[in-house]
């Protein structure tokens, strides 16, 4: 029998600049895998989410 929960992706982005290349990076990389994951689907029967955090936005908690 085949788990059915979702295969989970994090990516987490640090960048500062708006907009960012790490968040890009992140994007694409989560992306790319989640294709390569959609292309084992035969061999694979589970949904993949994706999340990317951005530390960004808690960057002025993190620092305090």
């Amino acid at each position: 029998m085949f788990a059915t929960t979702p295969l989970r992706i994090v990516a987490v982005s640090a960048g500062l600049s708006q907009p960012s290349s790490t968040r890009l990076l992140a994007d694409r990389l989560a992306a790319a895998t989640r294709e390569r994951l959609a292309a084992d689907q035969d061999r694979n029967d589970r949904d993949v989410e994706v999340r990317v955090i951005e530390l960004r936005d808690l960057a002025v908690d993190i620092a305090n």
